[in-house]
């Protein structure tokens, strides 16, 4: 089985992310402020394609009821680990994207 090759881009420049269907020409190949990120092939509980770089939300399932995680331990950012992706196909209906690693440099503080 084969995924969609797909990819966005973050200029830290202008701080804005461009989404593939742009012409991918007039952005430089990633610096210090700019980068690529690849589409994983996986979609999240909202149906929200995830991208590397994603910072993720683990919901909890509580006696039937979901709630989103306030651990920081089920909040992950999505990485290329290891010749795969740092995240389960599994748990897609219990994750959602709340950001990324660029436009919420928040999400990743204590």
């Amino acid at each position: 089985m084969t995924r969609e090759l797909k990819f966005r881009f973050w200029n830290g420049n202008t701080k804005e992310m461009h989404e593939q269907d742009e012409t991918w020409d007039k952005f430089p190949l990633c610096g210090e402020n700019e980068c690529f990120m690849q589409f994983t092939g996986l979609k999240d509980k909202n149906g929200k394609e995830i991208y590397e770089g994603d910072v993720v939300r683990r919901w909890i399932n509580s006696r039937g009821l979901m709630y989103p995680s306030m651990y920081k331990k089920n909040i992950i950012t999505i990485e290329f680990k290891n010749s795969s992706w740092n995240i389960k196909p599994r748990l897609l209906d219990r994750i959602e994207i709340i950001g990324n690693v660029y436009s919420n440099p928040e999400l990743l503080s204590n």
